[in-house]
């Protein structure tokens, strides 16, 4: 299965400093989740920021979605 590293960056407008630890927090299980729900795998993910910025860095993530069979 062929991966590639993912950088995706986001611009708030300036977050208070007091809740930058809890919004890369969230920012993190939200990523992780979404990748989950949308059946793509990765090898690892890292949230980065400042008050005005958030980046979101995913090592090793899949091309393709994992196969959905149903019946």
């Amino acid at each position: 299965m062929n991966t590639r590293d993912l950088l995706l960056e986001i611009g708030v407008e300036e977050l208070p400093t007091s809740l930058i630890g809890a919004v890369f927090q969230e920012l993190e299980a939200k990523s992780s989740q979404a990748f989950s729900e949308a059946r793509i795998k990765y090898g690892g993910l890292e949230v980065w920021g400042t008050p005005r910025r958030m980046v979101v860095y995913v090592k090793e993530l899949a091309e393709k979605q994992d196969p959905l069979f149903t019946e």
